[in-house]
């Protein structure tokens, strides 16, 4: 497992379990960054409770690093998934 990129935090607030989210966006190396079918540019986060809160914050982020492992055979890692869960599609002919 690789390190965490931590790009960002929020604290709980209300409730119904809302949650004030600040994030980096510099924080967030090019490479966990993708643009999907639509023009618009993505990227994974998870959003962790922290173990300790304090008063500024109870949650922290940190980027989704994951990538899958090549299929047999190939030496590159797999393309990113789109937006909306699709691999793109561009170059299939039918």
């Amino acid at each position: 497992m690789s390190d965490k990129i931590f790009c960002g935090n929020g604290k709980e607030f209300g409730q119904y379990g809302g949650i004030n989210l600040n994030i980096c966006l510099d924080d967030i190396p090019e490479e966990h960054t993708w643009k999907g079918n639509n023009g618009k540019r993505y990227t994974k986060l998870v959003l962790s409770k922290k173990k300790t809160p304090d008063e500024k914050s109870t949650h922290y982020l940190t980027v989704d690093t994951w990538k899958p492992s090549a299929p047999s055979g190939q030496d590159a890692p797999l393309p990113p998934v789109g937006a909306g869960g699709v691999q793109d599609t561009e170059d299939v002919p039918f």
